[in-house]
């Protein structure tokens, strides 16, 4: 079974505003390392300045240390082309 992700959704559905849409992605699952807790989001700018309040208050930045991880595995392109394999 073929998966999609929101952005391909929205092309197969001829979505033309990307308004009120937003992508969460786990980047702990993508990179094979249980319990770094970390991820990313994108979508609606006004989306994103909202979180940004949000995850400025509830202190759910991601450690400096994990930030310093995922940086390293990112860059390692053998690493991210054997996951997506």
């Amino acid at each position: 079974m073929e998966t999609f992700g929101i952005l391909e959704v929205a092309e197969i559905l001829n979505f033309k505003d990307y308004s009120n849409l937003l992508s969460v992605h786990s980047l702990s699952k993508f990179c094979c390392i249980p319990g770094a807790r970390c991820g990313f989001i994108c979508g609606d700018e006004n989306i994103i300045e909202k979180y940004n309040i949000y995850r400025n208050l509830t202190g759910s930045i991601v450690p400096t240390i994990q930030q310093s991880m995922i940086s390293i595995i990112l860059k390692d392109s053998n690493y991210t082309n054997q996951l997506r394999d």
